[in-house]
C-alpha cells in the first residue's frame, strides 16, 4: 500500500510540474487569436522598440513624389520650391515572429511664424501582419497645412497593441524632462493651441503611396 501511495504522489508531482512547465513556455509566446489581440503573457511592451522618427522643423519637408499620370489637364500651376509636405516617418522594429495589428498615434505640432499660434493634427493608423524584425510607418501632413499653418515644432508618436500603449516617442517643442508624455506636455500652451481633424493622413493615402511599396505594411 505505502509503494502504491508514493508512485501515485509521484505521477501528480511530475504532472504538476509539466504543467507548469508548459505553462512557462507558453508565456514567452505572443498569442495571435485574432486581429489586435497579439499579446504575450504579461506585458507587450517587449515586442516592439521604436529605433528613429523624424526630426521637426524644414528638413522633415519633402516634395511631392514625381509620378507621370498621363491625365489631360486644362493647365499646370507652378507651386514652387516651398510647396513641401510634412513627413513624419517611424522607423521601429517587433521581437514576434508575427503581430497581428499594430496601431499608430502620430501628432504633428506646427506653429505660424506670424501669429505664434500653435496647430495641433493627430491621427491613428492600424498596421496589419507585422513579421519580426525592421519596420517603417510614416503620416503626411499636406503641403496646404503646412504653408498655412507653419513649419512642424514637434513630432511624436505612440504606438499600441491591443490596446495597450507599447513605445513612444516625441522630439521637438513640448517634450518634458519630468517624464510626461508629449500630448500632455503641449495642454499648457492652453489657448495658444488649436487642434485640428482631418489632416495628417498615412502615407498610403497620399502621392507618396505608389512609392516604395514593399517597404510599408498594409493598413486596416
Amino acid at each position: 500500500m505505502a509503494i502504491r501511495t508514493f508512485t501515485t504522489t509521484a505521477r501528480a508531482a511530475a504532472l504538476a510540474a509539466s504543467i507548469l512547465f508548459a505553462g512557462a513556455v507558453s508565456a514567452q509566446v505572443v498569442r495571435n487569436v485574432g486581429p489586435g489581440a497579439a499579446r504575450p503573457a504579461g506585458s507587450t511592451k517587449a515586442t516592439l522598440r521604436i529605433k528613429d522618427i523624424s526630426k521637426p522643423g524644414k528638413q522633415s519637408l519633402v516634395s511631392s513624389p514625381d509620378v507621370d499620370g498621363k491625365v489631360k489637364a486644362p493647365g499646370h500651376i507652378n507651386r514652387g520650391q516651398n510647396w513641401k509636405w510634412a513627413m513624419l516617418e517611424v522607423k521601429y522594429e517587433t521581437s514576434p515572429d508575427w503581430i497581428d495589428e499594430v496601431t499608430f498615434t502620430f501628432y504633428v505640432l506646427c506653429q505660424d511664424a506670424k501669429t505664434k499660434q500653435f496647430h495641433l493634427f493627430q491621427t491613428a493608423v492600424a498596421y496589419l501582419d507585422i513579421e519580426k524584425g525592421d519596420h517603417v510607418a510614416a503620416a503626411m501632413l499636406p503641403p496646404n497645412a503646412v504653408k498655412r499653418y507653419g513649419d512642424p515644432v514637434s513630432y511624436a508618436v505612440d504606438i499600441s497593441i491591443d490596446g495597450e500603449s507599447v513605445a513612444q516617442e516625441a522630439l521637438g517643442l513640448g517634450v518634458s524632462k519630468a517624464n510626461l508624455w508629449w500630448p500632455a506636455s503641449i495642454e499648457k500652451l492652453g489657448e495658444r493651441l488649436t487642434r485640428h481633424s482631418g489632416y495628417l493622413q498615412d502615407r498610403s493615402k497620399t502621392p507618396f503611396g505608389v512609392t516604395h511599396v514593399d517597404e510599408y505594411e498594409a493598413v486596416r
